[in-house]
């Protein structure tokens, strides 16, 4: 099996032993501030559009990132990014929704 293969059956057992609690998350993502308009980041006049990249591991390369994901985020934002991709999968990546958070 593939890499993405792996990691969604890894997810979809994980979700089976501990299912979400639907009315929990959407309790928190209620609190949320709202999201940022993505579509029209990248449709921007900002050329060219970047988009940047935090992750604290990778399966291959193990641990890879600053570990203050908000000293990072503002680092990519100075440095002209247009958006930012958070990593979140725990057991590859050690993501968190925390990081996501923070960014």
């Amino acid at each position: 099996m593939g890499f993405l293969t792996d990691l969604v059956g890894d997810l979809r057992r994980r979700l089976e032993r501990e299912p979400l609690d639907e009315s929990r998350l959407l309790a928190i993502a209620m609190q949320l501030p709202p999201p940022r308009p993505f579509d029209r980041a990248l449709r921007g006049t900002e050329v060219p559009v970047v988009i940047a990249e935090y992750k604290r591991a990778s399966p291959s390369a193990r641990a890879i990132a600053e570990p203050d994901v908000a000293r990072q985020a503002r680092a990519y934002e100075e440095g002209g990014a247009t958006a930012i991709s958070v990593l979140t999968e725990p057991t590859r990546f050690d993501g968190a929704l925390t990081d996501l958070r923070a960014v």
